[in-house]
């Protein structure tokens, strides 16, 4: 993502976009979001465990709140070629540290069980590999996950998930001012969805150990087909 962002600030032709932008730093964060955060949390949380993914996925919508203006702040007083590498160089700073100093893969490089009980087993321990294979579908390889109907389920809804949010991420800043509404209240509209999704995110994780995870999945996508569908009808301020 860092060199994907610098190159940026060196862009000159189209190509350059689709290849520092589009291909290095799609890849990037492709390999920075949900399945390597999701992994790592559930190694650490079993009783807790949407809690847990809720909060470590609240950390996206906070970054939204925070980056957006701070890089709307760098576009206008440097200019966007100099904001691409300031933006870099903020999440070499920020970030780098703490994944290579601070985060572990699983709890028994601490010494520690799963939720912070202390393990006395070692880690290749046989109660916890019959835990795991009993523990839904954990235990399957990825060729037979495919074949499975919750794996094409979960893989479509996730599709959309991903197609709608990226859809909103890329087009509405200049879909809001080819409405006619300037570039302040553009950003000022991300950067309310990014607060919201805060809570939203925290919500779901909490309330997913409750309930389980397929009822407030399902309402999670009805409020967003449904937002999508008020704001293709009514365009003002408030929308």
């Amino acid at each position: 993502i860092t060199g994907g962002y610098m190159l940026l600030g060196l862009t000159g032709t189209l190509w350059h976009v689709y290849l520092f932008y589009g291909i290095l730093v799609g890849i990037g964060s492709g390999c920075t979001a949900f399945v390597p955060v999701a992994t790592c949390v559930m190694q650490w949380f079993h009783k807790l465990r949407g809690t847990a993914l809720g909060i470590c996925n609240a950390g996206a919508p906070l970054g939204q709140l925070l980056v957006v203006p701070l890089a709307s702040y760098f576009i206008l007083t440097l200019g966007w070629r100099a904001a691409f590498p300031t933006m870099a160089l903020v999440t070499l700073v920020t970030a780098m540290p703490l994944v290579l100093f601070v985060v572990r893969n699983r709890p028994q490089e601490m010494g520690l069980l799963p939720d912070g009980e202390v393990s006395d087993e070692p880690d290749d321990s046989p109660k916890e590999e019959v835990r795991v294979r009993l523990n839904n579908f954990e235990h399957l390889s990825w060729r037979e996950a495919l074949r499975t109907r919750p794996f094409w389920m979960l893989a479509c809804s996730f599709f959309t998930c991903g197609f709608t949010v990226m859809l909103f991420a890329v087009h509405f800043p200049s879909y809001v001012t080819d409405k006619g509404f300037d570039v302040t209240t553009a950003t000022a509209a991300v950067a309310a969805a990014g607060f919201f999704n805060i809570f939203g995110t925290l919500f779901s994780g909490w309330i997913s150990d409750r309930i389980g995870s397929k009822n407030p999945l399902a309402a999670v996508y009805f409020i967003r087909g449904t937002s999508f569908l008020f704001f293709a009808l009514w365009q003002n301020y408030l929308t």
